[in-house]
């Protein structure tokens, strides 16, 4: 646990989540200026690639989504040579985006990024499009992206994994598209 103090109080952090100094988990939107707080002071400028990432994962399991884009950018810069880390923060992206409640950034960052790092296509990142795509009520594009990250994870779907929601999320808005 890190040990955090904003205006004098002290907290606890740990798996983005924030406590108080009796350890009961302080409520989020009460939590969100604390660690925004802490998150804006750490400099990570020296921070190596699976440090960044893991500031990034950090970041956004706090639902700091607008300076977890920051950072991605940052790093998309410092290790723009990174397949690797590109794979990883490409999904991150959309799904802050969409969690921001901003699901058409999410299709216009893929759309600008597509020609050129088409190779680190992903299960993850065509389930946050397809995600996206829903939000915005395009469901043949949706489809389209879920159809390809099934084939991407080998046919296989969990009960209740992402992309099983997403199907589900279809299914149920745009029902025709299952009709044959």
């Amino acid at each position: 646990m890190k040990k955090l103090i904003y205006d004098g109080t002290t907290y606890y952090y740990q798996d983005g989540k924030l406590y108080d100094r009796s350890f009961l988990e302080v409520p989020k939107a009460d939590s969100l200026p604390i660690l925004s707080n802490y998150y804006a002071k750490v400099d990570y400028s020296e921070f190596s690639e699976q440090e960044l990432i893991n500031y990034i994962k950090a970041i956004k399991n706090s639902e700091l989504y607008t300076l977890c884009i920051d950072v991605i950018s940052f790093g998309a810069n410092k290790f723009s040579d990174s397949l690797n880390y590109l794979n990883i923060v490409f999904p991150i992206v959309t799904s802050c985006y969409r969690l921001s409640g901003n699901p058409q950034k999410a299709i216009d960052f893929w759309i600008s990024k597509k020609n050129k790092y088409k190779s680190i296509l992903s299960n993850p990142l065509l389930t946050s499009l397809a995600a996206a795509y829903c939000d915005v009520k395009d469901y043949r594009m949706a489809l389209y992206c879920a159809k390809k990250a099934y084939v991407m994870q080998g046919g296989k779907v969990g009960y209740k994994n992402e992309l099983s929601l997403v199907y589900e999320r279809i299914k149920k808005e745009a029902p025709e598209l299952f009709k044959k």
